[in-house]
This record gives structure tokens, C-alpha cells and sequence, in this order.
């Protein structure tokens, strides 16, 4: 998937606003998250009404617990904890997983 970003030609002569300010990080898990936020809360967002109510329709009970259990990672944000590639250069949801598996797993053996 390509991304292409326009600036206009007065902000393109000032680099340093620009590194200071634009900041962009694609994390697959981080999308998720932000799809199960809205999964949670669409109440603020209309226009995907018709989407929460064809996905819920799709899951079952226990999945819906699990989302509920789950939410406080989701509920107001993700914590960067959970964002791999904000230190890595990672580009699917299975590489940051396994990123996140490798983290918490050290953790958990010097514990």
C-alpha cells in the first residue's frame, strides 16, 4: 500500500517544523486496535454504524468478552508499548506479534 503526502511549498523550506511535527507511524496492530475501538464506541461515528452492526453480527459471545476483557489496551488510545513499529520498521500484523511475543517474553524470563 502506498501513501503519498503533499505539503505545500512554504512548509517544504522549513525542515525543522517539519520533523518536529509530521510524524507518521503505520503499525497493522495499531489499526486493529483503532478498528476495535470503534468496534466498542461508535456512538461519536454515524457513518460506521452500518459496519459495527454487520461485524458484531459476525462474532460470537466469547469473542465479545474477549474484546470487552481486552478493551482497557484499546479503549482511550493504544500505549506504545503495544506500537513495535515505533522502534522497528515492521509491515504486517503477524511481524509485530512476533515482535511483541519476543519483548514480553524476555521480560517475563528476567522476571
Amino acid at each position: 500500500m502506498a501513501i503519498e503526502l503533499k505539503f505545500e511549498k512554504k512548509d517544504l523550506r522549513n525542515s525543522g517544523l517539519l520533523k518536529t511535527h509530521a510524524r507518521f507511524v503505520f503499525s497493522p496492530l495499531n489499526e486493529l486496535f483503532c478498528s476495535l475501538h470503534v468496534l466498542k464506541n461508535s456512538d461519536h461515528r454515524g457513518m460506521l454504524i452500518s459496519w459495527k452492526l454487520e461485524a458484531i453480527s459476525q462474532l460470537d459471545t466469547l469473542l465479545i468478552n474477549d474484546m470487552n476483557y481486552f478493551s482497557p489496551l484499546y479503549e482511550f488510545g493504544v500505549p506504545n508499548f503495544l506500537i513495535p513499529g515505533l522502534n522497528q520498521n515492521v509491515t504486517t500484523l503477524s511481524e509485530e506479534i512476533d515482535c511483541l511475543k519476543q519483548r514480553f517474553g524476555s521480560v517475563k524470563n528476567l522476571v
